[in-house]
């Protein structure tokens, strides 16, 4: 496995594992590069990578603040796979905020509900506004935290496209982390059709979620 990753430059950068998958050996970190040029985007995104399809897909944040696929041709180099869309056909926003506010999200391609579509997994910031400046969660719920966020792919990998976000909830109520970004993972530790989940939050600890005790919601069913 090697290691993939954005920062706070909003520049791209791919550790290729030169060891073997029992004892690694990362390589310096290297550009990665989109039409010729470093790739560039909005800033402190964690970029989701995965099979798509039967290609190598990586799914960023673009200058826009929108979800894009771009897809992989070598080690260092992407093309334009497209911006994201909703099943509406609208693009997919990060955030309401603008210039240091953008970016921000932490993205992981999973097949959560198991229907064999990747999914998008979401980690957002207390201002996070996914799918939309206005309505988008979690801020048009009144900015309650920085929250899990599922992306349903309700077309397929060939074709994807996105239901509206649904909340993470535990134990019947949504997930909220404080200010900054929670990073959420896939823990496949009872074998990935039974993933359960890992979030990192902003005070450096790990939280640990079993699926049974997970959820989906709807942004209309959560208290204000």
């Amino acid at each position: 496995l090697d290691i993939v990753m954005s920062d706070s430059t909003a520049r791209h950068h791919v550790y290729l594992n030169v060891g073997t998958a029992t004892a690694p050996k990362l390589a310096p970190a290297h550009a990665l590069y989109y039409e010729g040029l470093e790739m560039h985007g909005t800033w402190r995104v964690q970029p989701a990578a995965g099979n798509l399809d039967g290609r190598m897909a990586y799914i960023a944040l673009d200058e826009e603040d929108q979800f894009h696929l771009y897809w992989q041709v070598d080690a260092y180099n992407l093309l334009d796979g497209g911006k994201l869309l909703l099943d509406t056909g609208e693009p997919i926003f990060a955030n309401y905020l603008k210039a240091g506010g953008t970016g921000r999200l932490k993205l992981s391609l999973v097949d959560w509900d198991r229907d064999g579509a990747q999914d998008i997994l979401v980690g957002t910031p207390r201002h996070g506004s996914v799918p939309h400046p206005k309505t988008g969660l979690p801020q048009s719920l009144g900015l309650p935290g920085s929250a899990v966020l599922l992306l349903k792919n309700t077309g397929t990998d060939a074709a994807p496209k996105f239901a509206f976000p649904k909340l993470m909830a535990f134990k019947g109520k949504p997930i909220f982390l404080g200010q900054h970004a929670c990073g959420p993972a896939i823990a496949p530790f009872r074998g990935i059709d039974n993933a359960d989940l890992i979030v990192a939050e902003e005070e450096g600890r790990f939280r640990f979620y079993r699926r049974e005790d997970l959820s989906l919601m709807d942004a209309s069913t959560v208290d204000k």
